[in-house]
């Protein structure tokens, strides 16, 4: 352990200097020794501040943050040096490098302060669907074991999700994945969210992505914009990745399907069960039971409308005659012209409103 005396000199020395070598060689000891002492010294508040000298990447140090700000951290200081040598920079590329080193260092920890900033994503009704691919393990097949993937979708603003087990990834899966979504959600979004495999994108240009002709087809005959994420980031389409998540968690078994009619029954059978969308009040989720086709189509069969002509249900009109003051006035005498299009049942207005006016009166 050094004595005072010498803590006292190496201190004043490294202010004068600002090198822990320099104040090392002058005093005999190693510059590991000097560095302790400074920063126990700058820890107890008995350091003064150091003088940094001017550099020449001073002047363009906003400049520089800029550039790093927009390429995200990934500017390199070659392609930086021909915009600094367009803007006066008249120092050496090494001075450069450690700029946008230190200016790199600070945006990232600025970000890991930060965070990502998250906002609620609003959709409005019929406006985006989200689809993305997950894996489900491997299938027994006649040509052998197989991957088993599958195709999950959901609509942004209600939350309605599908599934549909596929042993392909390719593009004839993804069409009859996507048939069976806007069948199951009974019509086509506007638009249609995709991640960037090659079966949706061929490549980006420019930062855009460039999609897969066979996808413009089909999206021209659904009628439908299809837009695709940014690459590398499943943060931004995080509703259709979590109904990924659910399907692994909660559909598929532990010891896997046994065949790919199996998986898409269960799958069918476990989209009956739909998270209704978020309620205005307290922001939970509720379960709804919906209806299956079958239900729906016994419904429909049972359901009756009346007759095609109004004067054939006379008698049935009078048993739901609802009195108004267009019709009272009509009673009274007071209008004696009826106004309506062809079909309005203009005939049959007479019959059961002066009927229940009898057996009412």
């Amino acid at each position: 352990m050094k004595s005072g005396r010498t803590q006292v000199e190496i201190i004043a020395l490294y202010e004068e200097l600002g090198s822990y070598r320099a104040v090392g060689a002058l005093l005999g000891c190693d510059h590991k020794t000097v560095k302790r002492y400074v920063q126990a010294a700058g820890e107890a508040g008995q350091l003064a501040p150091a003088l940094q000298r001017a550099r020449v990447t001073d002047d363009f140090s906003e400049l520089i943050a800029g550039r790093v700000q927009q390429s995200g951290g990934m500017v390199t200081g070659r392609r930086l040096m021909r915009i600094m040598r367009a803007a006066g920079y008249e120092g050496s590329e090494r001075s450069l490098r450690r700029a946008l080193a230190e200016a790199k260092a600070a945006w990232r920890a600025r970000q890991a302060l930060e965070g990502r900033v998250y906002r609620p994503w609003v959709s409005e009704p019929g406006e985006w669907m989200l689809c993305d691919w997950g894996a489900a393990g491997t299938v027994p097949t006649p040509a052998g074991p197989r991957k088993l993937s599958f195709f999950s979708s959901v609509l942004g603003f209600s939350r309605y999700r599908t599934v549909s087990f596929s042993c392909s990834e390719r593009f004839g899966a993804l069409a009859v994945g996507l048939a069976h979504s806007f069948e199951a959600a009974g019509g086509v979004p506007a638009r249609v969210l995709f991640d960037n495999p090659k079966t949706i994108t061929t490549g980006h240009l420019a930062g855009a992505a460039v999609l897969n002709p066979d996808l413009v087809r089909l999206a021209a005959h659904y009628r439908f914009s299809p837009r695709t994420t940014e690459r590398s980031d499943p943060e931004s389409k995080g509703k259709v990745e979590a109904v990924v998540r659910f399907t692994k968690s909660d559909l598929i078994p532990y010891e896997g399907f046994s065949s790919l009619d199996e998986a898409n029954q269960a799958g069918a059978a476990w989209c009956v069960v739909q998270p209704k969308a978020r309620s205005a009040g307290d922001g939970k989720y509720s379960l709804t039971i919906m209806p299956t086709a079958e239900v729906l189509r016994d419904l429909l069969n049972d359901a009756s409308f009346g007759q095609r002509i109004p004067e054939d249900e006379i008698h049935e009109l009078a048993e739901y005659f609802v009195e108004t003051d267009q019709w009272r006035r009509l009673w009274s005498d007071e209008r004696d012209i009826v106004l309506g299009p062809k079909g309005s049942g203009k005939s049959a207005l007479p019959g059961p409103g002066w009927r229940a006016h009898e057996l009412g009166g």
